[in-house]
């Protein structure tokens, strides 16, 4: 009977644990499935201040290049750094730089890196775009600079406005400035160059209104040269709560025919929202997608889309779309969706343009709240505030060739940071196949996991821990991701109190 009862006992605890054994295995296992992605972690950077920040440049057959600085407008104590495919460092070199120049962008080729600064010369007064050439190993010839543009210097703290865009096959790039015309009207000189920095097209565009109430958004150059570009038109004069204050505006320069083409996109009495833009080579047409609203600019009611004609420079398609009570309800609740049928406080973060002509929205719930505290000085109590920044629930929403909604769907999120080096400031999207990646840390109840969400082609979610709080102490920067290959990101991250590189790459 004692023999029995030990193997009954003995049965019965391997049964318990075996079946314990083959469920976790097989929540590994469906874990390790919808993942479907293997993490490299690199060794620990060399960073001893937290005042670091970086840029991802890209990957060619040298390795994977960085760009950092101890200061974040780029302006000095600049390096690239290039890293091995185990992501240890390879190479670091400082570029030289002064009080009077600043870093603008640099572009990874295969063979080298093109860097673009802004220098003050006090002698003309302006500040110029120079451009120079860097070999794999981040060295530069400081006697081979090349004068790019130039434009006013207004103010003597003034830095310029620069901005550098590559085509989607690095062959073009289009540099520009704001600059004012005789009437005070906003004007967005375009120079456009190769690759060998030879000038191919330069054009002083006058826009229609006042330079100091128009606010530039995003630039694109195509593949052909003509540039696309978006502003923000706020008309002073008007209160600051008044429904039709602010202005979203969308332009394009067609090189063939150079003209500037300005579409407007609040017709029919709607506001525009926010908005975003890309060139869809397979309809070849520009694509410009965003919210409306019937109420305010403020607020979000519905979809737009609008397909032009790359070569006509002509509207060939146009649709809007309300949102439904349904998605409005699933964010704001059925009591609040049924008194005006529309949201608040969202903005536009990716638009993913289908190779079947369909569009993928991204869009977060973002806003400013402001904490009040007390503090003493000599015993007696002062007020300040500070303000606090928060990026909650993401809506993904997906259009078909036509603009309709086929589905959309909610990533319940909510962040809030003050000054915590990026880490709780929104996150970062990956497309990949037929599926979306969203990358964040959760700070919800102070978890402190980092999250893989995944939406596929139906609309359907699936939350996936990366990183467990339980396993490894890891907070990522969704600001400093890139998509460095197809099915490639790297991305940095404070490992167990480290800076180090994570790898993400997305198995088939």
């Amino acid at each position: 009977m004692k023999s029995s009862a030990n193997s009954f006992i003995f049965d019965t605890m391997t049964r318990f644990h075996f079946t314990r054994y083959i469920l976790t295995f097989l929540f590994a296992l469906s874990v390790w499935c919808a993942a479907a992605q293997t993490l490299e972690w690199s060794p620990p950077l060399r960073i001893h201040s937290k005042s670091n920040y970086i840029r991802m440049l890209g990957v060619n057959s040298d390795g994977y290049y960085i760009l950092r600085s101890k200061h974040q407008d780029f302006s000095r104590d600049v390096y690239i750094e290039r890293y091995k495919a185990s992501l240890s460092l390879d190479v670091t070199k400082e570029i030289p730089g002064s009080s009077r120049s600043r870093f603008e962008n640099i572009l990874l080729y295969e063979d080298g890196l093109l860097i673009f600064r802004s220098v003050e010369n006090s002698t003309t007064n302006t500040i110029e775009l120079q451009a120079n050439k860097a070999d794999a190993s981040g060295v530069v010839n400081a006697n081979t600079w090349v004068k790019i543009d130039e434009c006013p210097k207004r103010s003597n703290s003034d830095k310029g406005d620069y901005t550098i865009v590559s085509s989607s096959n690095k062959d073009l790039l289009v540099c520009s400035h704001s600059e004012t015309n005789l009437k005070n009207q906003a004007v967005l000189s375009i120079t456009i160059i190769n690759r060998q920095l030879i000038k191919q097209a330069g054009k002083k565009l006058e826009l229609e209104f006042p330079y100091e109430n128009l606010q530039f958004n995003e630039l694109q150059i195509d593949n052909n040269g003509n540039v696309f570009f978006s502003a923000i038109y706020s008309d002073t004069e008007k209160k600051k709560q008044s429904s039709d204050r602010n202005r979203h505006l969308m332009y394009a320069w067609f090189k063939h025919s150079d003209e500037l083409k300005f579409y407007p996109l609040d017709e029919k009495g709607r506001f525009t929202n926010t908005f975003s833009f890309g060139v869809n080579y397979v309809k070849k047409c520009l694509t410009v997608c965003g919210f409306y609203s019937n109420i305010s600019e403020a607020n979000v009611g519905g979809t737009f889309l609008y397909n032009i004609d790359l070569d006509s420079g002509f509207v060939f398609y146009s649709r809007f779309e309300g949102l439904s009570q349904e998605l409005v309800a699933r964010l704001v609740g059925e009591k609040e969706a049924s008194r005006s049928g529309e949201l608040s406080n969202i903005e536009m973060r990716k638009l993913i343009l289908r190779s079947d002509g369909g569009i993928i929205m991204a869009a977060e719930n973002t806003y400013i709240t402001q904490q009040t505290y007390t503090y003493y000085v000599s015993g007696m109590p002062q007020y300040s505030y500070r303000n606090i920044y928060n990026y909650d629930d993401i809506l993904v929403v997906s259009l078909d060739p036509d603009g309709r909604e086929e589905w959309h769907n909610v990533i319940r999120k909510k962040q809030s940071t003050m000054n915590d080096q990026g880490y709780f400031s929104s996150f970062f999207a990956a497309a990949y196949e037929d599926k979306i990646h969203f990358f964040y840390n959760d700070n919800t109840r102070n978890n402190g996991d980092v999250l893989d969400v995944v939406i596929n082609n139906k609309g359907e979610l699936e939350k996936n821990v990366l990183l467990s709080a339980k396993t490894t102490f890891a907070v990522i920067v969704p600001s400093e991701a890139k998509l460095i290959g197809y099915n490639t990101v790297l991305m940095t991250a404070l490992k167990e109190k480290n800076y180090c590189f994570l790898k993400i790459t997305f198995q088939p």
